[in-house]
């Protein structure tokens, strides 16, 4: 009987100590919202930021695992590098591209997540897998068009500015960038003829 209670004890005591610590998305997806917490970065930047480093890490997970289609990763197969490294690159990767002004708090984390790992071949491929995932996922997103100014109507069907009310509350910006051109023409149209009224 007490053998049996310390074996289960000791399986107790194993699981615990390997569920103290999360894996490295998880990590990584905390690692993220603090950064753009502490850069000030909301709604649409912050979705978007979010959604590029986790596009970045399971595409450098999955051309290590190869079990899954990859979204943006366009490389072969690394099934000898480590996974975690790749996901940690990707990552720490995107975030430094995206909020340049985190870079330390970024690189810290990085440091860390690192020093877990054993080192060897498998950690640097790991490493260098991901900063090319990470520049596929940059440059898949650079023409996505989130730079973009838009000007949204009224519900007058009148042209708002940027700095008012109903601009920033517009909510689906992909919406908005769909018919912009359109929009902004017939914006200039419209406070170009002063018999049309703006």
């Amino acid at each position: 009987m007490r053998r049996i209670a310390l074996t289960t004890i000791g399986i107790l005591m194993t699981m615990c100590a390997a569920t103290a610590h999360a894996d490295v998305v998880t990590d990584w997806n905390q690692i993220a919202i603090d950064v753009l917490k502490a850069a000030n970065i909301t709604t649409s930047p912050w979705s978007r930021s979010m959604a590029m480093v986790h596009v970045a890490m399971a595409d450098a997970i999955n051309t290590v695992q190869g079990r899954y289609a990859t979204y943006t990763a366009k490389i072969p197969a690394a099934p000898s590098a480590s996974a975690d490294a790749a996901a940690v690159s990707a990552a720490r990767h995107i975030l430094i591209q995206l909020v340049p002004a985190q870079r330390a708090k970024i690189d810290e984390a990085y440091a860390d997540s690192l020093a877990r790992l054993p080192d060897g071949a498998a950690k640097n491929d790991g490493i260098a897998l991901g900063e090319q995932v990470a520049a596929l996922v940059q440059a898949d997103r650079s023409t996505d068009g989130s730079n973009r100014s838009v000007m949204p109507r009224s519900t007058t069907s009148q042209c708002v500015s940027p700095s008012s009310a109903a601009f920033r509350s517009t909510s689906r910006p992909e919406a908005l960038a769909r018919s912009a051109s359109e929009r902004n023409r017939r914006c200039s149209r419209n406070t170009s003829r002063p018999d049309r009224g703006a």
